[in-house]
């Protein structure tokens, strides 16, 4: 397992992440370092038992064998609710924002299309 550095998970998160539901200047994820079967781990190595599969789309379990088979090109944590940070997420929004027009700034992670249409409305 690769070293995580936490600041620069968070960094580019606040730089580069839209989050739902929060005033962007002051949102504090937690950033999950590590997640194993039903629990994941927070920056202060918080363990936590996920009772919402981060939304339900993680039902297999964090780490299943084949789930990281298929996104091994992502990262250790590869899926993970809108509300936390993860360093997959915070570097492929990075990477959306680089090529984006210059009229983008971040990039808001949905579900799906339904959850997609629906935030873009209240903006």
């Amino acid at each position: 397992m690769k070293t995580i550095d936490v600041s620069q998970i968070k960094e580019e998160d606040k730089q580069y992440v839209l989050h739902s539901w929060a005033k962007q200047k002051s949102v504090n994820p937690k950033t999950i370092t590590k997640a194993e079967g039903i629990f994941f781990w927070d920056e202060n190595d918080n363990k936590y038992y996920d009772m919402c599969s981060q939304l339900v789309y993680l039902n297999v379990g964090h780490a299943h064998p084949r789930l990281l088979e298929e996104f091994k090109h992502i990262g250790e944590v590869p899926l993970a609710a809108p509300g936390f940070a993860t360093a997959s997420k915070a570097e492929l929004a990075r990477k959306i924002i680089e090529v984006a027009p210059d009229n983008m700034a971040k990039v808001f992670f949905a579900n799906g299309g339904a959850d997609s249409n629906d935030h873009a409305v209240k903006k």
